[in-house]
């Protein structure tokens, strides 16, 4: 520390540590923070036990984040959340009917009416009436798996296409009528799951057929970057666009199984300025007429 300007107190010593130190060492890395804590426990150790002067403690927690700095952004854009469109999912089922496709039909129309992942498929628990369940084993991760913890089932949602009430509700009951089976290819993958304890196969299972299915070739032609996973985005785009009284993001999120920070983290960006201007009107009439009443 014989460089020029003399260091004087704590913190300008460990100012000039990171400038001469810090120059091959990436921002908001964690070297950074080591070294960091390593001289703000030695100036502790000087003041504290050696009797230096109060003007060598080290920088608070807070002051030393900006010799720490922040990590440099990648600049890659972030992938757009790309829903397919009811027009096309409602043509899209025509279509796989139309083939002779029932299989892959009736698994199309239960991820998209529902919003399911693809390897939920297999998770699916349906009453009587029809009412919807998913089981909670896809999402659990290693901490939840090592702790034992169970995710519980969770109700989906059957949101219909305009001029199809009760579609979905009917689509559920013949699924769970085992009158369609699914197609074989995930059926296969399905009885691998107790020795593979993954879902991941069933998923990508469906996800060949579709990406190998003319008609949904041609939909990605008119909606470049659409995938096989647009069948549950589409389901989020109807819950809060498409019809006259949507769904809230909470509501959203829990009929489909994540945190609402993931649900506004993909779907948050469909809110566009005039729609937010109309909901503050909204908003702010019905404030004004719950006052009156």
């Amino acid at each position: 520390m014989d460089s020029k300007p003399k260091v004087t107190d704590g913190p300008g010593l460990m100012r000039r540590y990171s400038a001469l130190h810090f120059a091959d060492c990436p921002p908001g890395g964690q070297g950074r923070k080591r070294q960091l804590q390593d001289v703000s426990a030695f100036l502790l150790f000087c003041c504290d036990d050696l009797g230096f002067p109060a003007r060598w403690m080290p920088l608070s927690t807070a002051k030393r984040q900006n010799l720490v700095g922040s990590p440099p952004t990648t600049g890659k854009k972030k992938q757009p959340t790309i829903p397919i469109m009811p027009e096309d999912f409602s043509w899209l089922l025509e279509r796989t009917l139309e083939d002779g496709r029932e299989q892959l039909w009736l698994m199309t129309t239960m991820l998209g009416f529902y919003g399911l992942r693809e390897g939920e498929i297999c998770l699916l628990d349906i009453d009587e009436s029809g009412d919807v369940y998913v089981g909670g084993e896809l999402k659990r991760d290693l901490r939840t798996l090592n702790s034992a913890q169970e995710k519980g089932e969770r109700l989906a949602l059957g949101l219909d296409l305009k001029g199809q009430p009760g579609e979905a509700r009917r689509i559920a009951q013949l699924f769970r009528s085992g009158q369609i089976g699914l197609p074989k290819p995930v059926q296969n993958q399905i009885e691998l799951v107790p020795q593979r304890n993954s879902y991941r196969e069933v998923g990508a299972a469906f996800a060949q057929i579709l990406q190998r299915y003319k008609p949904w070739q041609e939909l990605v032609k008119r909606t470049p970057g659409l995938k096989p996973y647009g069948l549950r985005h589409g389901w989020a785009w109807r819950a809060h666009k498409y019809y006259a009284r949507p769904l809230h993001y909470s509501q959203a999120a829990a009929f489909m199984g994540h945190s609402v920070e993931t649900h506004l983290k993909y779907y948050s960006s469909w809110a566009d300025q005039k729609e937010l201007i109309q909901a503050g009107k909204t908003y702010n009439k019905a404030l004004q007429l719950a006052d009156i009443h």
